[in-house]
Parts: C-alpha cells; structure tokens; sequence
C-alpha cells in the first residue's frame, strides 16, 4: 500500500517540479522600440528566437507594440524580459479584421517576409544579464 501511495505522489509532484524549475529560468528586461517608414509601428508582435540550443528555447519571449512603436518582452509573466542568450528577432504586422464586432490583427500580413521569417532574421540581439535596450528596430520595404 505504502508503496503505491509513494507512486502516486510521485506522479503528482514530478510536472510540479518540472513547472516550478521552468518558472525559475532567470530573465532580464528588454526593451525596445520599432520603426516602419521612419514612423512607430504600432501593433506588431515581436518575437526573440533564442539561437543557442537551450532548454529555455520553447519559452519565446515576445511582445506587442504600442502606440509609439515600443515593446517590452514578456517570456513567463508580463514584462520579465528573457533569459540571457543571443536570439534572432522577428517582427510581424497584421491586418485588422473584423471577427464579430471586434478588430483583431489577424488578416494577412503589411510587411515583408524577411522580418516574420526567422531563418532569414534581419534583426538580432543578445540578452544580456540586467538591463536590456534593444537598438531602434527600422523595418524597411
């Protein structure tokens, strides 16, 4: 009995414990700011791909732009940046929609293949431990 109670716990305990190593995974603050035409590109997403084979490369870290082309990166929480490596960054741009009665970013995208594609990533940056200023980011057609 004991040993299938022991069993049991195991079974329980080992996601948790893998959950709780992965929400220790030490991330640094990075900010940036994207332009597109020389003005802000407001609503992009952008996503770091992290280049070195790690265990945190399943966690992305992204964000939205907002009305002045600024990001703050996100991987686990809001605005706990990433963990320290070098990535390739990818910036995508798309068309508002109406689904319902709301617009979403969801239509084709406005800006060309090479910034959302992350083999050809025009843009890189290495996270650095502390804090983190990602140089302007100028999507160009």
């Amino acid at each position: 009995m004991q040993r299938w109670l022991c069993l049991i716990l195991v079974s329980i305990a080992a996601p948790c414990l893998a959950g709780c190593s992965r929400s220790a995974l030490a991330t640094h603050p990075v900010r940036g700011q994207v332009y597109y035409r020389d003005k802000p590109l407001a609503e992009a997403l952008i996503v770091f791909h992290a280049l070195d084979a790690s265990d945190h490369a399943a966690n992305k870290p992204i964000a939205y732009t907002d009305s002045e082309g600024k990001f703050t990166l996100t991987t686990m929480k809001p605005g706990d940046g990433a963990p320290a490596g070098e990535y390739a960054i990818t910036v995508d741009l798309r068309e508002a929609v109406l689904v319902g009665e709301e617009k979403t970013r969801s239509g084709k995208s406005l800006l060309p293949e090479r910034y959302r594609n992350v083999q050809k990533a025009v843009f890189k940056f290495r996270v650095e431990p502390g804090e983190n200023i990602v140089p302007r980011l100028d999507v160009k057609d």
